[in-house]
């Protein structure tokens, strides 16, 4: 990986101010536009509170009241399934008669689809409820119209075109910009905290969809990141809880360790029902959730050792052309063709699509640099597809067996594009700002996350004083400064041959707190030696 070292000067807003210049290189760094720079100094919460929640609020307690049959219809990632987890819950607590469903991503993919609300209209339901899917389902809202089925839309994707809804909460569609951004559940949060049935367990789950659909992280999505934080630390969701590998996290922890076992289940749908972990979600006894939650570990595992069997396993066919490289293999999980192909992207620095082959097509996932537009290039052979769609980096595509060759040639033909080779950004430092006192600053302005990253850190010269092997593999290693002790680990075996007798020059890291026995102390995580 190739890195830009960064010197940038003082945000003129910030001269003058008394923040340690590890958190002044930060903020300065991020050059926040006003409205976000106002939301990190001086935050200002919103009560919700507009006309579609109001038309909203009053058709579903219209459905409570004259118990109607409620379906709830949702997605099958972290978002959509903690969205589906907030509405199902909150109905059943106002003791309406509700169904749910998410379909399987393998056989049925994503939304709202006419057969699947012929089957809600067949048993009896006659109103429809989607979360984080909806905007885009034409078939189905037409069909609905049709039958005289109300479908209330809370959705956050894009809304095509310049349909209009009668039922709608979206984020786009609210009153106040200060609920722009936010992912399907924070619409969900939303209309539950204008009904004022909002519980801590609710703003947990909703701050789980904003790290996994990794949406900016101010205005409104601050204010669910950090009271969802502070709840789930206080340990008021035992479901959740039984999932992170720490008592206490913050979102760097959440996107690591519950995000990825919640969208592992949509993942691997032709080996656990996506369903099931909405009643996971629900569970309130703790046996019953230590061991749903013991199983979804062992399901993460199970895909995380797809993903490495697959990135070691010889491809049935690999092409490599000017613009691309092409995977394929009749042996890839379609669940993890994403996650692969993003791997191989990073590794080439190209786009990267790979395909699961079965017997009648290929279906493929495609992964970009941020210089290319992955979706606007395939978008001209999507004559030859069954199904395209996604955004500038990164595209899910299904081609019938027909249709395959041709692609190929076409991309073959394709003239080189310049693409560039991305660059990490680094903060250059020193090791004198790295004090427990100012690393305990800059982490007081999490969370973190899109529109403003932790970004790396380079570092000259890093002394160690001592080492030590964990695990028969990783090493730590101890620096001083002030007397302070900071932590150095290292993970990849191979940048030790950089370690000199008196420490490392040049390297990327990363910062954390550590705390142990009550005590805390500067960690850094050695990314790379330049």
């Amino acid at each position: 990986m190739k890195y830009e070292i960064i010197r940038p000067d003082t945000d003129e807003r910030l001269i003058g101010s008394p923040l340690s210049n590890l958190s002044l290189r930060v903020l300065s760094k991020a050059a926040l536009k006003q409205e976000y720079f106002d939301n990190l100094f001086f935050p200002a919460p919103v009560f919700p509170d507009d006309e579609n929640l109001r038309v909203v609020s009053e058709r579903i307690q219209e459905a409570i009241e004259t118990e109607e049959k409620i379906f709830v219809f949702g997605d099958y990632d972290a978002d959509g399934i903690s969205a589906t987890s907030l509405m199902v819950a909150y109905l059943k607590r106002q003791g309406a008669d509700v169904g749910y469903y998410i379909p399987n991503r393998l056989k049925e993919g994503y939304g709202l689809t006419k057969d699947k609300l012929e089957m809600a209209i067949e048993k009896g339901y006659s109103l429809v409820i989607t979360v984080d899917n909806g905007v885009s389902a034409y078939e189905a809202l037409d069909y609905a119209e049709t039958m005289a089925v109300d479908v209330i839309i809370m959705d956050h994707h894009i809304i095509p075109g310049d349909r209009e809804y009668e039922y709608i909460l979206h984020p786009d569609r609210f009153e106040n910009p200060y609920f722009r951004d936010m992912c399907g559940a924070g619409v969900v949060l939303q209309y539950l905290r204008y009904n004022h049935a909002d519980r801590k367990k609710d703003w947990i789950l909703a701050m789980v969809a904003t790290v996994g659909d990794m949406v900016p992280v101010f205005l409104a999505n601050r204010e669910i990141l950090k009271k969802g934080l502070q709840f789930f630390n206080e340990g008021a969701y035992p479901a959740l809880s039984y999932l992170s590998k720490k008592k206490t996290t913050d979102e760097t922890g959440i996107g690591f360790d519950i995000v990825p076992n919640i969208n592992t289940v949509g993942r691997l749908a032709d080996r656990a029902n996506v369903n099931n972990l909405v009643k996971f979600l629900l569970l309130e006894d703790e046996t019953q959730i230590i061991h749903v939650a013991n199983q979804l570990k062992e399901l993460n595992k199970e895909r995380q050792q797809l993903v490495k069997d697959a990135k070691s396993a010889t491809p049935d066919a690999q092409y490599d052309f000017a613009n691309y490289r092409i995977l394929i293999s009749k042996s890839y999980h379609e669940g993890i063709i994403g996650l692969l192909a993003n791997a191989c992207m990073n590794e080439v620095h190209k786009p990267v699509i790979v395909f699961a082959e079965n017997e009648k097509e290929f279906k493929g996932s495609g992964r970009s640099p941020k210089s290319y537009d992955i979706h606007e290039n395939l978008s001209r052979y999507k004559d030859l597809f069954a199904h395209f769609g996604g955004h500038e980096q990164a595209c899910g595509v299904t081609i019938g067996k027909e249709n395959f060759q041709q692609f190929i040639e076409l991309l073959q033909n394709e003239e080189a594009e310049e693409i560039e080779e991305e660059k990490e950004e680094a903060i250059a430092i020193s090791l004198e700002d790295l004090t427990l006192k100012s690393v305990e600053e800059l982490f007081s302005f999490r969370p973190f996350g899109m529109d403003f990253k932790l970004p790396d850190f380079y570092l000259r010269f890093l002394p160690v004083n001592n080492t030590q092997i964990l695990k028969n593999e990783y090493r730590k290693t101890v620096t001083y400064k002030n007397r302070e002790v900071v932590e150095v680990l290292c993970f990849n075996p191979a940048f030790l041959t950089h370690l000199e007798a008196d420490g490392w020059h040049d390297v990327i890291v990363t910062l954390n707190i550590n705390e142990f026995n009550g005590k805390k102390n500067v960690s850094m995580y050695v990314k790379d030696v330049l």
